[in-house]
């Protein structure tokens, strides 16, 4: 995958590619220096330049990549509070909306559950997100004491990705079933005249990851597609066609 990136800061910056990066090729004959964390997934790059500037490399990963066993990405890197959160959510509302659509799924609520199993029980999750649920950027506060989540699950059931990301991984967790929130960006605009992919800003995205078994994770995004479609810039028509020039 060929990479450019524009108004690129000095120093320290996340590197764009897809799970998980073997190589890194920068273009014109720039140097940095590259790192990649394998328990979070992060490519960087660490470089003494001006910022303001721009930055093409070629990447390629690993796309069906399996983590060795007992050698796979952390379920949950210290720190990011995803445990504290499951184990909140193991008794009361969270747990039994979970257990009520492994029930119409077919899934297990206990024990070990086989990858057709989990993945059933995700897509199950998404299905019900995307039918139930409306995405807003529009967001109102908590009451005092209430948690985020339980508000959009059960009160306000509208939110933006992260809310609708959070909201799944604390379904799956509740019922013992690995998940992380996952964040970069999501894009469909595609350039005609230059025959590539336009990422900006406003296409950042979070959805989940759910592990099918060790080291093996899926993508899950219960958002509604129809908030993705809606970021997009309109990309037939003249106007959109000279943008492209």
């Amino acid at each position: 995958m060929d990479v450019a990136l524009r108004n690129v800061p000095s120093g320290r910056a996340p590197m764009f590619s897809l799970l998980f990066p073997a190589s890194v090729t920068l273009q014109g004959g720039q140097a940095a220096s590259i790192e990649f964390n394998p328990e979070t997934g992060l490519l960087t790059r660490h470089a003494q330049r001006e910022p303001g500037g721009r930055l093409e490399y070629r990447v390629e990963s690993l796309l069906d990549y399996v983590a060795p066993e007992g050698d796979h990405i952390a379920d949950s890197p210290p720190g990011d509070g995803l445990r504290t959160g499951a184990a909140a959510f193991s008794v009361g509302p969270v747990r039994e909306l979970a257990e009520r659509l492994l029930r119409e799924a077919d899934v297990p609520v206990e024990g070990e559950r086989d990858a057709g199993q989990i993945r059933r029980a995700a897509q199950a999750m998404v299905n019900y997100f995307r039918t139930q649920f409306a995405y807003t950027l529009e967001m109102v506060v908590p009451k005092e004491g209430q948690d985020p989540i339980l508000m959009f699950l059960f009160d306000t059931k509208r939110g933006h990705c992260e809310y609708f990301a959070a909201g799944m991984v604390a379904l799956l967790q509740s019922v013992g079933i690995p998940a992380r929130i996952a964040t970069g960006y999501a894009t469909s605009e595609f350039n005609d005249v230059g025959g590539h992919y336009v990422i900006r800003e406003s296409d950042a995205h979070a959805w989940v990851e759910v592990a099918l078994r060790p080291g093996r994770w899926e993508t899950f995004d219960p958002t509604p597609p129809g908030e993705l479609q809606s970021n997009q810039r309109e990309t037939s028509g003249l106007l959109a066609w000279l943008r492209q020039l």
